[in-house]
C-alpha cells in the first residue's frame, strides 16, 4: 500500500483497513445488499450470479484510458 500510495502521489495517511472501510461504505451507499459485501461473505453466502451484478465503486470513476 506504501508503494501505491507514493506512485498516486497520495499524502494523506491510510492504511489497508480504512481502504477496506472505505470501499465497502461506497458500496452500501451504491445500494450494494450488505450480504454481498464481501468483509461480510465469509460470515454469509451469496450466489455466484448476484455478486457479479454488483457495480463496484472504481468501475463507476472517469479514469483515463477507460
Amino acid at each position: 500500500m506504501a508503494a501505491a500510495k507514493k506512485k498516486s502521489g497520495v499524502t494523506k495517511e491510510g492504511s489497508i483497513h480504512a481502504l477496506r472501510h472505505s470501499f465497502a461504505t461506497h458500496l452500501l451507499e451504491g445500494g450494494t445488499d450488505l450480504t454481498i459485501i464481501k468483509t461480510t461473505l465469509r460470515y454469509t453466502h451469496g450466489s455466484s450470479a448476484t455478486i457479479g451484478q454488483v457495480i463496484r465503486p472504481l468501475d463507476q470513476l472517469n479514469l483515463p484510458g477507460k
